[in-house]
């Protein structure tokens, strides 16, 4: 565990997995990040790599061979090398292993940079491969934020009036519905969850955040760059936080015929290449 902090933020952050322990506003001492309760959800939050969502039967095949990655992959499961750039700036790197290569046959470098901003945190994901053939792979953050109220009388609030529908999933992905759930431009949550997340293309949604409020006013915002999707979830209608979950990527769609080069929404990086994404955390209020 370690921390980084300003005179506004101070984050806690652990080894294992990239996990986000906790976001304070120092300025009032509200806690912005869900305390974890094993007892309501087991996993923790992370980053997913080098697959988002489910894969079908937990498996891929590549180059004719099968292989083994659990929901979100497994850098969720792997402690990164910790480096301190200052009090308020810190990386934690991570690389290819002979266990991950026993089931993910590539050599990568992934660096996740934690730098506070004023009362944000900006988060930058990049991704290299280090090795010699193409390398596909998905990223993405699951992160569980506090919310200012219960659930029902919480909602998502997005800078523009989006009319979208999401992607429609019983495990694997089934779907597009037609069916926009948008209040202008707010999301409400009562009852949102009771079936699974929501899953959009960022394309679709056309905002420049997307923040956890109530009655209009902001409680948490989150923005992003590089993702092609995002996942709003929360467990149920009694859950006690809500995510924001940009992916570059998605789980498995029904029909997919397990060769991970053909997976919809898959990255495939050259040799030597690498892709940079960032999300940036903060506060309702502006500086």
């Amino acid at each position: 565990m370690f921390v980084i902090e300003n005179d506004r933020i101070k984050v806690t952050l652990e080894e294992l997995g990239a996990v986000v322990l906790s976001i304070v506003d120092k300025n009032d001492g509200s806690e912005h990040f869900w305390q974890w309760d094993p007892a309501i959800w087991p996993r923790r939050t992370a980053v997913c790599f080098p697959v988002c969502g489910v894969l079908i039967d937990s498996e891929y095949v590549y180059k004719g061979k099968t292989y083994s990655l659990p929901m979100h992959g497994f850098l969720r499961e792997t402690r990164g090398a910790l480096t301190v750039v200052s009090a308020d700036h810190a990386y934690l790197s991570f690389s290819d292993t002979e266990e991950t290569r026993a089931n993910y046959p590539f050599a990568f470098s992934v660096i996740i940079d934690y730098k506070l901003e004023g009362s944000s945190l900006i988060i930058t994901y990049q991704v290299r491969n280090t090795g010699c053939s193409v390398m596909p792979y998905s990223i993405g953050a699951h992160y569980t934020y506090a919310l200012p109220s219960k659930l029902p009388d919480c909602e998502y609030l997005f800078s523009s009036s989006p009319n979208a529908g999401s992607y429609t999933q019983d495990g694997c992905i089934t779907g597009v519905s037609d069916v926009s759930l948008f209040k202008g431009n707010t999301l409400p949550m009562d009852h949102l969850f009771d079936v699974s997340g929501k899953i959009y293309k960022v394309s679709d949604l056309d905002t420049d955040y997307i923040a956890i409020g109530r009655n209009g006013n902001a409680f948490t915002k989150v923005e992003f760059s590089g993702f092609r999707n995002v996942v709003l979830w929360g467990k149920g209608n009694s859950s006690p936080f809500a995510c924001i979950e940009p992916w570059d990527g998605i789980g498995d769609w029904f029909d997919h015929d397990k060769d991970i080069m053909h997976k919809r929404d898959i990255n495939l990086l050259e040799p030597g290449a690498e892709r940079v994404y960032t999300q940036k955390v903060s506060f309702g209020y502006d500086d």
